[in-house]
């Protein structure tokens, strides 16, 4: 697609907007390319877009611009009466799927045999509403990578051990932030296996984000010999070895506040998605942003979303047709909608 036929998508995506006006709220994730977050009424991490998808009481249809997860969630957490889509249905979260109801059920009878019922569930919110629904259901909650921590210590209030999905790496790396000791973190699947002194405080699920497990100590001790200088950044998502080398580690958000907020002539490496690296590049042309490994690492799924999807989702409702619509189940709706709320809560 040419420069020509780029402008001219723009202007179209641009003339449904006005025309459905207040009946239509867009929502877009960092991660988005900038084709589509020009035209979002609001872009930011997974907590920030939750609460804004709650907070926004009147528009009818709520346009995500992200992944399945994000779509479901805000349906959860939005009336019965508004309409919620993703304008490409395929746009979904390896993550995600690699924690069903039915392995996470059978995990549960496992670890409440071995260790009883003391358990918290966690589920992060890159997770379906299945898994959500389940742990709203067995007194758990949700949690983003920002406020994990919070969720962490709030769930050792009342209860000897926490059972984190589906990031392994988010889970662990959160739960030596907050002090738990590398033996008292254990994969779910390794339960029983090894001989530990004590009975693991924290359950990790076996699952990973694969944009950012490419990052590695080497890329670290690279950049660091090519730009003494530079302070590296990376998402929680990554390995533990590397965010134990990182100079600083947190969430899209921090990873924002941190770079907007840093004097001229900085320079970074980010270990995280590459459409939020470019986008830092973008608004910080006085400092040099790179991205860890050198070349960026992109979520495939957050790339489905194409600016012509978005366009026939609005021209759609324009005409009074809904297009990809994103309904959580009502069995399970009530249930997940428990494990985000106590999850807001502290927010």
């Amino acid at each position: 697609m040419g420069q020509h036929d780029h402008n001219e998508l723009a202007t179209k995506i641009q003339k449904a907007k006005e025309q459905l006006g207040s009946q239509v709220y867009i929502l877009g994730h960092h991660y988005q390319p900038k084709e589509i977050l020009t035209h979002v009424d609001a872009v930011g991490d997974s907590l920030d877009l939750a609460q804004r998808a709650q907070a926004e009481k009147n528009a009818p249809y709520i346009v995500f611009c992200g992944v399945r997860f994000m779509a479901e969630t805000a349906d959860i957490l939005t009336s019965d009466d508004q309409v919620v889509l993703l304008p490409n249905s395929n746009a979904g979260c390896p993550l995600a799927d690699m924690a069903t109801g039915d392995a996470l059920n059978d995990a549960w009878k496992r670890l409440t045999a071995a260790l009883g019922h003391d358990i918290t569930p966690i589920a992060y919110v890159n997770s379906s509403a299945e898994v959500k629904a389940f742990c709203g259901e067995h007194g758990g909650l949700t949690c983003t990578s920002s406020s994990a921590p919070t969720v962490f210590q709030h769930a050792f209030e009342s209860s000897e051990h926490i059972l984190f999905l589906p990031d392994q790496n988010l889970g662990y790396n959160v739960a030596r932030q907050i002090g738990i000791p590398p033996e008292a973190i254990q994969r779910q699947d390794t339960i029983g296996e090894h001989v530990s002194s004590a009975a693991p405080r924290v359950i990790v699920w076996n699952g990973h984000c694969y944009v950012h497990t490419v990052f590695t100590t080497e890329h670290i001790k690279q950049t660091r010999e090519e730009h003494p200088e530079v302070k590296i950044i990376v998402h929680p998502e990554c390995p533990p070895e590397v965010v134990e080398r990182a100079d600083d580690v947190g969430s899209t958000a921090h990873i924002r506040t941190q770079v907007l907020a840093a004097p001229t002539g900085s320079v970074w490496a980010i270990g995280t998605e590459i459409n939020l690296v470019d986008a830092l590049r973008r608004q910080c042309p006085d400092q040099t942003i790179l991205s860890l490994n050198g070349t960026g690492s992109a979520c495939e799924d957050m790339h489905r979303i194409t600016p012509s999807d978005l366009h026939s989702t609005l021209a759609g409702l324009t005409q009074g047709q809904v297009m990809n619509q994103v309904q959580v189940p009502p069995d399970i709706r009530p249930t997940a909608r428990k494990a985000l709320e106590r999850m807001l809560l502290l927010s």
